[in-house]
């Protein structure tokens, strides 16, 4: 048998649009109940928010919002969300990587990224350390 080629999807910004898949991406992701939804409209209206997504065979599969902050010098990355049936496919790291590249492009008085993360999600951790970040705090509760 040949073998299954899988689209890799294409980068793009993320619109009111999308409502309907950003819902099903959400509805995998604590419980079904992920803030995104309350959240993405927001994004898209900002100026200082700039959100893509990677859209395969027609329907947004991941998301992540980058925030300007800080007067301009931190791009506060968050909510990176990869639809489970197209998760381990590198799609995360490509979809960080971008968004930091277009950030940069759009902001060029961007210093520096940040973003929080649980230490027990290896591959959030990974992805970070990929796209030039480091561990700045840890922190937990007992």
């Amino acid at each position: 048998d040949p073998p299954i080629i899988l689209s890799t999807g294409v980068t793009r910004s993320v619109q009111l649009s999308d409502r309907t898949c950003i819902a099903e991406l959400a509805s995998h992701t604590y419980g079904g109940n992920d803030w995104i939804m309350n959240a993405f409209e927001g994004w898209i209206a900002s100026p200082l928010d700039l959100t893509l997504g990677i859209e395969i065979d027609g329907s947004l599969r991941a998301l992540e919002n980058l925030r300007l902050v800080d007067d301009g010098r931190t791009g506060w990355i968050e909510a990176l969300r990869v639809h489970p049936t197209v998760r381990r496919r590198g799609l995360a790291m490509r979809l960080q990587s971008e968004l930091i590249k277009a950030a940069k492009d759009r902001w060029p008085t961007i210093e520096r990224f940040r973003y929080t993360t649980a230490s027990f999600i290896p591959a959030s951790l990974k992805i970070a350390n990929a796209c030039g970040m480091k561990a700045v705090h840890r922190w937990g509760l007992s």
